[in-house]
């Protein structure tokens, strides 16, 4: 049987949780009698009870493990979903990123290493952040960080944050780059969360990287090892037109010497893509050997099964390339 790694796919500790329910403002857990909600999107906060319900799969070991075993997984890098670190500020941010990733790192032990994990950022300021790193490379059972489109509540070209990206460069440690709350909520609206995840999500993707290009960071940190979810947004659709937009204004030339394309194919990408052509098409775009196997896990939007079709048409040196030779050499997995 291949072997199948799980590079996205989301788990929320109990401490997380907890600290979720105890907000009134979204992002938020809701009592539902008994059932808890996720409530994120603001259509969900006008009536929470079309937040998400919390099941087992999203904070029990034995329902993230059965979703495997069901799906012939045979290792998962879980981590974190949104909204992440970034509601929660002071002490208290700091605390519980160190809990939520101790939490996280005591699984691989737990599992007989079918879970590993991507540790997770305060929003507390740059030391923190940094301090958190180290403590994140010198756990055994963390092999990444994950993190939503801003790191302490700045943009991800923000110089401010050049310090972190020499440090992840400096470690070695990939990042997962996940959006957060979607771009253009107010012309997705009336659809509960279908259009903000199946529109919004993706395109705030693509704009977060583009800023990560254009501004110039992933050509001045070669080495970054940065993992772009649901396949890279649109990017693959958009990586010619961007090349267009960079030789037709000189304000983006000052900042990247370089087409941005050449930038981003230096990302990996998740096969998220529940189709074959966006799969090609993200494959083109980065190699296929920067490709790795997700499912989105637990989210409703999560379908295996229409992830792994998409590579029917794949040659099987690639296809074992994208279900667990890439992740294993990049998450250091056993």
């Amino acid at each position: 049987m291949t072997t199948r790694i799980d590079v996205h796919t989301h788990f929320y500790p109990t401490s997380y949780l907890a600290a979720l329910e105890r907000r009134s403002d979204i992002p938020r857990v809701y009592r539902d009698g008994g059932l808890r909600r996720f409530v994120i999107f603001p259509e969900e906060h006008a009536d929470p009870r079309i937040g998400r319900p919390i099941e087992d799969g999203w904070w029990k070991v034995a329902g993230k493990v059965g979703f495997m075993d069901e799906n012939a997984i045979t290792q998962s890098v879980i981590s974190l979903g949104n909204p992440w670190l970034e509601p929660f500020e002071g002490q208290e941010g700091i605390e519980l990123a160190r809990e939520v990733n101790i939490e996280l790192g005591a699984l691989e032990d737990a599992t007989g290493g079918r879970l590993v994990g991507l540790g997770a950022l305060p929003a507390t300021g740059v030391g923190d952040v940094l301090a958190e790193i180290a403590a994140i490379d010198e756990h055994p059972s963390l092999r990444g960080i994950v993190t939503g489109p801003r790191i302490t509540h700045l943009m991800l070209d923000d110089p401010e944050l050049e310090p972190v990206w020499n440090e992840l460069e400096s470690r070695s440690l990939p990042v997962l780059l996940h959006p957060q709350d979607g771009v253009g909520l107010d012309v997705l609206e009336g659809y509960g969360h279908v259009l903000p995840v199946g529109v919004g999500f993706p395109m705030e993707t693509t704009a977060v990287v583009s800023r990560l290009v254009f501004g110039g960071v992933l050509h001045n940190h070669p080495d970054l090892k940065i993992v772009v979810s649901h396949g890279g947004g649109t990017l693959s659709a958009l990586v010619g037109r961007l090349d267009a937009a960079w030789r037709s204004d000189e304000i983006g030339r000052t900042r990247l010497p370089e087409p941005p394309s050449r930038s981003i194919a230096r990302l990996y990408i998740d096969a998220i893509t529940y189709a074959p052509a966006p799969l090609q098409a993200s494959m083109a775009m980065v190699g296929q050997d920067r490709v790795m196997f997700g499912t989105d896990h637990p989210f409703s939007i999560e379908d295996a099964d229409a992830v792994v079709d998409a590579m029917d048409a794949i040659d099987q040196e690639t296809v074992d390339s994208i279900f667990a030779g890439t992740a294993s050499t990049l998450f250091r997995l056993h």
